[in-house]
């Protein structure tokens, strides 16, 4: 988790997680009903950045140890050297439509409540 996502978590009440206990809700359903609604922006957004980070950085020695297997950036580069620009082009096509359909996602998921704590004047 992220420096945003430790300071929300900072930011609970220690009140409501004691609340929740002592109303008798074990821990698990203190975290699924008190401290993830309270933190899933934070907690999705994490994900969608550490999925984005993925998609784009991730080590191409894992893919290219197996032949079945082609990390996608090496094969577009080499679609493009072959002369099947269209085909790359293809493939570009797909990781964007992959991309934005993951913050799309994970908009639908967070709500309007991921715009909150964004502006410059906090």
């Amino acid at each position: 988790m992220d420096t945003h996502g430790m300071s929300l978590l900072k930011q609970i009440d220690k009140s409501i997680e004691e609340a929740a206990v002592s109303l008798g809700a074990n821990p698990i359903t203190t975290f699924t009903r008190v401290v993830f609604p309270l933190t899933k922006t934070a907690f999705f957004s994490n994900t969608a950045f550490f999925f984005m980070r993925a998609m784009t950085t991730i080590s191409a020695v894992i893919f290219l140890i197996s032949a079945k297997v082609k990390l996608a950036a090496i094969e577009i580069i080499f679609l493009d050297i072959d002369g099947r620009t269209a085909s790359a082009n293809a493939m570009c096509t797909i990781i964007i439509v992959i991309v934005v359909g993951m913050f799309v996602a994970m908009r639908l998921i967070i709500g309007k409540a991921g715009l909150r704590g964004m502006s410059a004047t906090t």
